[in-house]
């Protein structure tokens, strides 16, 4: 886990990582509103590579992923912090199978 905090702030990857296990926790619930708050409002998710989504359009994205039915897995990757504004760049994965037979959802 590699972070890049300086002189930003006191964040502790302990309190990123306390992060990412509430936003599994939601996730695995089907929660898709504590998954939104969990996010700035201008926050993004990327949820297939090349495709940022804000807003609606990751409620939309968060919606459908969350509909599949397959667990998640996150893991912190990097962060950095500016202020009281933190960029997570998280590796995170859902396998399994859906309700429609699929192994991982489709892209």
């Amino acid at each position: 886990m590699t972070t890049n905090h300086d002189h930003f702030s006191a964040a502790t990857d302990d309190e990123f990582v306390r992060h990412l296990q509430a936003f599994a926790a939601a996730f695995n619930s089907g929660d898709v509103e504590a998954l939104d708050r969990l996010y700035e409002d201008q926050g993004v998710l990327i949820p297939v590579p090349g495709r940022p989504a804000a807003g609606p359009d990751r409620t939309a994205a968060f919606r459908y992923l969350v509909d599949r039915g397959v667990p998640m897995e996150a893991r912190l990757r990097r962060s950095y912090v500016a202020g009281d504004i933190a960029l997570l760049l998280v590796d995170w994965s859902i396998r399994g199978t859906d309700p429609f037979g699929s192994v991982d959802p489709p892209r």
